[in-house]
């Protein structure tokens, strides 16, 4: 791969510490990263995306959240609360994870009501995107 087409391919990243013991130094840290090579955004979890919106103002680097993460399992309004404290934070991506246990049991209502929420939430205001 030469030079360029590397580039191209960081510049296409997100940068991401989901871990369950991330602290603001790391969220710090990770930002500096996401700088200093380019990558088009970083992912936190939604308590980091109002620092993280700090510490990225005046860069070219996205701030990306997830919502209904890791287990899918969370009611449609509550999920629809925190992607909208996360979209009033500053995050420009919101990733929403499918309720994946409710779509295997044939329950598309539900799925659909919290897609709906998340969605109507992120409309012209962020980008979505659908964690299967």
């Amino acid at each position: 791969m030469d030079v360029a087409r590397a580039r191209l391919a960081i510049s296409l990243l997100d940068l991401t510490d989901l871990t369950d013991r991330c602290t603001p130094s790391d969220i710090d840290r990770l930002c500096r990263r996401a700088v200093d090579a380019g990558t088009a955004a970083v992912c936190v979890w939604p308590d980091f995306v109002q620092q993280s919106s700090r510490t990225l103002a005046d860069t070219p680097v996205a701030i990306a959240t997830v919502v209904n993460f890791p287990t899918g399992d969370e009611r449609p309004y509550a999920v629809r609360a925190v992607t909208e404290q996360a979209l009033l934070d500053g995050a420009d991506d919101i990733d929403v994870v499918l309720p994946f246990r409710a779509f295997m049991a044939g329950d598309f209502d539900w799925c659909g009501a919290l897609l709906d929420e998340v969605r109507a939430a992120t409309l012209d205001r962020a980008h979505l995107k659908v964690i299967l």
